[in-house]
């Protein structure tokens, strides 16, 4: 989309929304407050002459409905209806049918659009003629609008979306119901609601069994693209649009294939305590005894050149004693020796979102690794409540050097650009007072002067 690029490539900040229909929310709100600036001017603004408004009014409307009448009787070969990829994988008769099913749609819009154009302008022209107030003006046109918006909006949200408010607060039901069966029936929406329903069980009956931190595998109803594991518990799937480019790559090497192999190799690192298997009439929730835990110690090093070195190696090693770091760094252990201890140990001892804390026992220098990914714009590391340094280890987790004895570890997300921005909207707001108190008191003060120039007269 031509505009869409426009905005993406000139207009600040507009990039980092990341859909391309964001460029429509542009255009909803501009029109709109633009068509009011121009009828509160057309009503209101004294310097503009009956000639004028008459001259502007013709020109407006009949450029608009000329657009429109163009669109309707040469829409279809000007605007395609059809896009590059679409050309690509849809045969010519397929393609056809659906350019004429998308041309019908947009007909149908064309013609409602002409219509109102007409009824606005007709009513604009009678108010310069005086056959029609400006109240009775601005309500038929008001009218209009939301008869627009109204029709539009009702083959999206209407009575066939309807959903028990039950269902909407709690999507993830656990217990089927002759009142769900029942509403089913009548509603297609609530169908993946009433499939769910066991698998949802499952889910929740983990939960409530186990409640350390750790990650849950559902194999039944899409990794990556269901969201049902998240609502009772901590997933190593789910959606969302901007993944982290590590994790994706992850996704793409094990997933996409499901080796027997190095799929369970690469769960035990993502602390995949329980996996859901099955089907959604009997899933089945079985516990992985390899799951690696929220941290380990390694003993081993294995340093790799390549990004694809690293990736690759992380489904064939053993993950609990073997860690696999980049040769870019090495340098990070130069006098940080990493000896094995067969009696070292590190548990989680808090977990939120934004922090973590674990306790270490260890006699030798040890390599601790997390199973938490590696981001390093804005988590922090200490040890002992001094900050330190740490690396990334088997291509996606963070890792870090702790030495022999008792410690604490704490991980704590801080990235400088909310503070920064806490900072900059305070010092926005305060900007803001001072300027709406200086303009009340030099609004005062005017007033004032008026006041006693008014008495001196």
């Amino acid at each position: 989309m031509p505009l869409s690029d426009f905005f993406i490539d000139y207009v600040p900040f507009y990039s980092k929304f990341r859909a391309p229909s964001s460029i429509l929310v542009v255009v909803e709100l501009l029109f709109p407050l633009i068509a009011i600036i121009g009828i509160y001017r057309f009503f209101t603004d004294e310097k503009l002459t009956e000639e004028y408004k008459k001259k502007i009014l013709m020109y407006v409307s009949g450029g608009t409905l000329g657009l429109l009448l163009i669109l309707l009787i040469f829409g279809k070969s000007l605007l395609g209806f059809y896009t590059d990829g679409e050309k690509t994988y849809f045969p010519p008769f397929l393609l056809d049918y659906l350019a004429d099913e998308r041309f019908k749609l947009f007909r149908i819009d064309a013609i409602k659009a002409l219509i109102y154009v007409a009824i606005t302008a007709a009513v604009l022209f009678l108010t310069m003629k005086k056959k029609l107030s400006q109240n009775v003006a601005l309500i038929i046109i008001g009218a209009v609008s939301l008869f627009d918006l109204w029709t539009v909006n009702k083959r999206y949200l209407n009575d066939e979306n309807y959903v028990d408010k039950i269902f909407a607060e709690n999507p993830f039901q656990t217990e089927g119901s002759d009142l769900l069966a029942e509403k089913v029936q009548g509603n297609p929406n609530l169908e993946s609601i009433l499939a769910n329903v066991n698998v949802n069980k499952t889910l929740e009956t983990i939960a409530e069994k186990d409640k350390t931190h750790y990650r849950i595998f559902n194999n039944i109803l899409g990794t990556f693209s269901e969201t049902n594991t998240s609502y009772f518990k901590s997933s190593i799937g789910g959606y969302h649009a901007v993944k982290l480019r590590r994790y994706d790559d992850v996704i793409n090497e094990y997933f996409q294939v499901m080796d027997s192999v190095k799929v369970p190799n690469i769960l035990n690192l993502l602390n995949a305590k329980y996996w859901v298997m099955g089907g959604p009439e009997k899933p089945q929730a079985m516990p992985n005894a390899k799951a690696n835990g929220n941290a380990w110690f390694v003993s081993d090093l294995k340093f790799v050149n390549t990004p694809d070195e690293e990736i690759k190696s992380i489904g064939v090693i053993n993950s609990k004693k073997t860690a696999v770091i980049a040769a870019s760094d090495k340098a990070y252990f130069n006098s940080k020796p990493v000896q094995a201890d067969s009696t070292a140990f590190i548990s989680l001892t808090k977990y939120q979102p934004n922090e973590l804390e674990f306790k270490s026992q260890s006699k030798t220098p040890q390599l601790a690794v997390f199973s938490e990914i590696y981001y390093p714009h804005g988590w922090k590391m200490f040890v002992d409540e001094k900050e330190v340094p740490y690396i990334k280890a088997d291509y996606l987790l963070r890792a870090v050097h702790v030495p022999a004895g008792n410690h604490n570890i704490r991980m704590i997300f801080e990235p400088e650009v909310i503070e920064k921005g806490k900072w900059l909207s305070l010092l926005c707001f305060g900007l803001f007072i001072a300027l709406s108190g200086f303009g009340i008191f030099w609004m005062y003060k005017n007033k004032k002067k008026e006041q006693l120039v008014e008495k001196t007269v």
